[in-house]
């Protein structure tokens, strides 16, 4: 059996030179092959190759940077919808804006022939309401109130008067008529469903529509005051029964008035204490019963009379004589303002008294 000595066992010197030589002879070539690899990836940029993949990059570039405008571009015709669509919003929001600010007018008017009644609703101008509902009233007619920005409704007594009255809503002015018609002395005081109508931003929108725009930003501004604006001798007039008003008359603007309308013909009426006295009533009525019966009651005393009355085209005046426990009245009625206060002046001194003191001198 052969065996091994130890020393035998050791590699010589000579051979573990020779393999660490070779290591490193190996690792230089992998060192010089990555090199090579390199070098190979990295063209030269003033190369053909460099100068087409520079080329291909720049390419890429404008192609991404085309596709991100593509995804912006508007046409002109989606251009002019969108401004059209932001005009009309811009336009809307100025009109709610108006709405919740300005005043909403409505206005009743009455036929004089036989107490039907007429409205308009929702105007921006008192003036334009009045000539609508005038129009819409068929016959012979008068303005009765005006009101903005809240509800109406007339109540009816057994008598056969109209009262009208407002309220925040129309069941509250249902309620505020009943109580007028009771406190003039209206017997059994009615009132009738559908009757009653609002006019004002609050009932035009709905309360979901006025919160919407007010957290929108859109409507911010006030909104319009409740306003009652009877016309002159109306109010006395409807409240009567339909057999005390008496007959009117529609003013004379030829063969039809403005805008087809057609007016009862107004009276001015002065009553006066019979013989003398403190108390005077005054009234424009919508008839001539309407304005001396209106007047003889104003004037507040049991022996109050007729002192003057005088309609459309005609001039009236009045003059007073001092005396002990009231003054005794004087008047004329006349064409000319100065022919009638010249002929009231003379049926004074007529009378024998020597101070006549002039205190109306109109025409209507």
């Amino acid at each position: 059996m052969h065996r091994f000595s130890r020393a035998a066992a050791r590699p010589p010197a000579m051979a573990s030179d020779s393999r660490s030589r070779a290591r490193r002879r190996a690792l230089a070539a992998l060192l010089a092959l990555a090199a090579c690899a390199g070098s190979a990836g990295a063209q030269d940029p003033n190369s053909a190759q460099g100068r087409q993949q520079a080329h291909t990059a720049e390419m890429n570039r404008l192609g991404w940077l085309q596709s991100q405008q593509a995804a912006q571009y508007v046409s002109a015709e989606e251009a002019a919808a969108q401004q059209a669509a932001a005009e009309a919003a811009s336009r809307r929001d100025a009109r709610v804006r108006r709405d919740q600010q300005r005043d909403w007018w409505g206005v009743v008017t009455v036929n004089t022939a036989d107490g039907s009644w007429n409205i308009a609703l929702n105007g921006a101008d008192q003036g334009a309401m009045m000539r609508q509902a005038m129009r819409g009233c068929d016959g012979t007619c008068w303005p009765v109130v005006a009101f903005a920005n809240t509800c109406m409704a007339p109540a009816y007594s057994a008598q056969g008067g109209m009262f009208w009255a407002g309220g925040e809503s129309k069941e509250e002015a249902y309620e505020a008529a009943s109580r007028k018609c009771s406190a003039a002395g209206g017997r059994d005081c009615a009132t009738e469903d559908g009757q009653a109508a609002c006019t004002g931003w609050k009932y035009a929108y709905s309360r979901m529509e006025r919160l919407n725009e007010r957290l929108n930003l859109v409507a911010i501004g006030r909104n319009g005051r409740p306003a009652v604006e009877f016309y002159p001798g109306a109010e006395e007039y409807v409240a009567k029964p339909p057999e005390s008003r008496g007959e009117s008359t529609a003013i004379d603007f030829g063969e039809n008035g403005p805008g087809g309308i057609r007016m009862a013909q107004p009276w001015t009426a002065i009553a006066v204490p019979r013989g003398g006295g403190m108390g005077v009533g005054m009234h424009l009525g919508v008839s001539r019963q309407d304005a001396v019966d209106t007047a003889v009651q104003k004037c507040g005393e049991p022996n109050c009379e007729l002192l003057l009355a005088f309609t459309s085209g005609q001039c009236a005046a009045a003059v007073i004589a001092p005396a002990a426990g009231g003054s005794k009245a004087f008047g004329a009625v006349n064409a000319r303002k100065e022919v009638a206060a010249q002929e009231a002046t003379a049926t004074c001194t007529a009378n024998g008294e020597t101070q006549c003191l002039a205190v109306f001198n109109d025409c209507m």
